[in-house]
């Protein structure tokens, strides 16, 4: 028997430290990726609303483009004599509102299109950053429970190895 107890404990011992510690990489694993999912989610969020922004914004400009367009136009008409109140002017005028609208309209829609995507991508990336979170915690499961199963095993030998009259009355050393 000799040095082969003790060295089995002691490398039980070094497999015990080995478990927890590949557990713990696993579960650490697990969170760093579903924190870099979080940061990439709402960094998607804050991308979404930047692009609302900005379609807010060229929106509001092309109606102002609209409105200095149609105040040219109305002084154009009475500079030149033009009566402004015939119906081609104002026809006119107001092919040019609508289609300005249906441009302001369509900016809007995009708008909330890209934003709309950034919030699906965002939803996503959390929904990939729980997997993540779960996958480490199985990964870290599934450390402990082969470190387990091996110790137990060699725990079963070891049990095996140690004569009979140790086992009942531990009156003997393990130490040889």
């Amino acid at each position: 028997m000799g040095l082969e107890v003790p060295l089995m404990i002691g490398g039980m011992a070094m497999q015990g430290y080995g478990m927890y510690a590949s557990s713990k990489a696993a579960r650490q694993e697990g969170e760093m990726n579903a924190r870099a999912a979080e940061w990439n989610a709402t960094m998607s969020e804050l991308e979404g609303e930047q692009i609302k922004k900005a379609a807010t914004t060229k929106e509001a400009m092309l109606r102002e483009d609209v409105r200095r367009t149609v105040g040219t136009g109305r002084a154009a008409a009475g500079a030149s004599g033009f009566a402004m109140e015939s119906v081609s002017t104002q026809k006119a005028l107001e092919d040019i509102v609508r289609s300005g609208e249906l441009d302001a309209a369509m900016i809007r829609y995009q708008g909330d299109i890209g934003q709309w995507e950034k919030q699906t991508q965002a939803r996503f990336e959390r929904a990939g950053g729980t997997r993540a979170r779960a996958i480490g915690e199985a990964k870290a499961s599934q450390a402990m429970y082969r470190g387990a199963t091996t110790m137990l095993e060699q725990s079963a030998y070891l049990w095996g190895q140690i004569p009979k009259t140790t086992k009942a009355g531990w009156s003997k050393s393990l130490w040889g």
